[in-house]
């Protein structure tokens, strides 16, 4: 897991490096709230976006979700929300994984390993294996403007 400023990503070298995110992050900076939501391929089904306008979520009415496939990068373009991190270990997972959807969901526990708050220009990636809940409420924006980028894990060689 990884946290950032879209502004500051010169100084996470260990990303900047490789061509994948540079490609990444040269398309989320032509992002802005006027662009439409729903899928935008950046690079196929191996690169891809979501561009969501939604409601936050009650934290206690969330779940985590881990994948296997993809790496996400979450990327607040407006309003706010709560992004939490725990180790899936420590969850009660609430279906089986799903390999169509690269998801599988495990129950809110009482204390998360890790909250962050986000706002536009914030970043988090999550690498596979990692159990995420975004769109916690934050107790300021009731809505979020963000992006789901999904990078297929094999294109980074990263181990599972």
């Amino acid at each position: 897991m990884q946290f950032g400023r879209i502004i500051d990503t010169n100084e996470y070298e260990e990303l900047v490096v490789d061509k994948i995110w540079q490609e990444v992050f040269s398309w989320l900076h032509t992002v802005s709230t006027d662009t439409k939501n729903g899928i935008h391929e950046i690079r196929g089904h191996d690169i891809y976006a979501n561009v969501m306008f939604e409601p936050t979520i009650a934290r206690l009415n969330n779940v985590f979700e881990v994948h296997r496939q993809y790496i996400d990068l979450h990327f607040c373009v407006d309003g706010g929300e709560i992004i939490e991190y725990a180790d899936p270990q420590k969850l009660v997972s609430k279906n089986e994984y799903d390999a169509e959807k690269d998801a599988q969901l495990f129950l809110m526990n009482e204390n998360p390993e890790w909250a962050q708050k986000m706002v536009a220009g914030d970043f988090a990636i999550f690498y596979p294996g990692e159990a995420h809940a975004p769109k916690i409420q934050d107790g300021e924006n009731d809505q979020i403007k963000k992006v789901v980028v999904k990078i297929k894990q094999s294109l980074l060689h990263i181990e599972k």
